[in-house]
């Protein structure tokens, strides 16, 4: 007699979670994609912190720049897009905890100690409910689409400072491993998940910098 009292009531609450879900979902949605807006300055803070290290990428002619904060160089490998704002750690760890927390290496990939392709990937959004717009890991690359050919790239990757401009913008599928392939030259290759809403991962936003 339970059983049936307990399937009738579920059955009953099914109009209702219909209606709700999805309702939740566009609040949760629209207030994590407004979510960086909460951070206004951030490209003027960046550009004011790395200004010195900026000067110097934009007329060095080697990606490994001969300037050395000290202050800089106490921080962990951290990928730095002055232009959207962006400063991340970066991290070889599982991808899952990684891209929690920032940017997420790829190991089958370079490294700009090695030269090749340095392969690093982070968050469109994460959809974590309201709390997850107060963590910036969970939209570290909600932007990347508005990078444009020229904009600079810096790596702080062992103490050393990398720079790279982006020569290419483009979308490939999901399960396309185009993107590991290994190059001569250095380069970094950063992708993310689009188009947004990001709900089913149909395409990757890719970013290459050389």
């Amino acid at each position: 007699m339970q059983k049936k009292y307990l399937k009738h009531k579920a059955i009953r609450l099914l109009p209702f979670l219909a209606i709700i879900l999805p309702i939740t979902y566009v609040i949760c949605f629209a207030f994590l994609s407004f979510a960086p807006l909460l951070y206004p300055n951030a490209a003027k803070q960046i550009q004011e912190k790395y200004e010195k290290v900026i000067a110097e990428a934009k007329k060095s002619d080697t990606h490994l720049l001969a300037i050395s904060p000290e202050e800089l160089l106490k921080t962990e490998n951290t990928l730095v897009i002055p232009i959207l704002g962006i400063e991340m750690p970066i991290s070889d760890e599982d991808a899952n905890i990684a891209l929690h927390n920032g940017i997420w290496h790829d190991g089958r990939s370079s490294t700009p100690l090695l030269s090749g392709n340095t392969v690093l990937s982070g968050h469109r959004y994460y959809y974590s409910w309201l709390g997850g717009a107060l963590n910036r890991a969970n939209y570290s690359l909600y932007h990347l689409d508005n990078l444009e050919q020229g904009d600079l790239i810096l790596l702080i990757w062992d103490h050393k400072i990398y720079r790279y401009f982006v020569t290419e913008i483009s979308e490939i599928d999901t399960n396309d491993l185009e993107l590991l392939q290994e190059t001569e030259n250095a380069q970094i290759t950063l992708y993310t998940c689009t188009p947004l809403p990001v709900t089913n991962y149909t395409k990757r936003l890719v970013v290459i910098a050389k």
